[in-house]
């Protein structure tokens, strides 16, 4: 018989922000690679959602064994630009592999940061880098609010 959630052991210290900050970096990295997908589904740059995803990442730190107080606000936001991080290099691999003719391992394996990050500064314009600098605050006003 197992005991209710609220009494089993909870990591202490050093260990609960390390389990938070895993949780947080592979959070915003899942929600990067399904926010490629559905750019890549929709073939539109979907910008727009940062702030959905900023919110939702937002709300799923007081679900979570996050800390309380102005560290859930630091690790919504790290989450939230993982996430847009995510989205930009990942696209970047995808052009440059169909636009090389070759496979993602072959792009990731010989493409360099420069080139990379060239490719994601084609993909920046002035009403994507607002709505992802909105997602940020988003998630930031969020996060503190909830843990008030």
């Amino acid at each position: 018989m197992s005991l209710p959630l609220s009494n089993q052991a909870q990591p202490a210290g050093a260990g609960r922000w390390l389990a938070a900050l895993a949780s947080a970096m592979l959070t915003g990295l899942a929600c990067g690679g399904l926010w490629a997908l559905a750019s890549l589904y929709s073939q539109r740059p979907l910008a727009w959602l940062a702030v959905v995803i900023g919110a939702w990442l937002a709300g799923l730190g007081r679900h979570w064994q996050w800390p309380r107080g102005p560290h859930l606000t630091v690790l919504a936001m790290l989450a939230c630009a993982l996430a847009i991080i995510a989205r930009l290099v990942l696209l970047a691999v995808l052009v440059l592999s169909c636009t090389l003719g070759t496979g993602l391992r072959e792009v990731l394996a010989h493409a360099g940061g420069g080139l990379l990050l060239q490719v994601i500064g084609l993909q920046l314009d002035r009403v994507s880098v607002l709505y992802y600098a909105a997602g940020l605050i988003v998630a930031a006003m969020m996060a503190r609010r909830m843990s008030a």
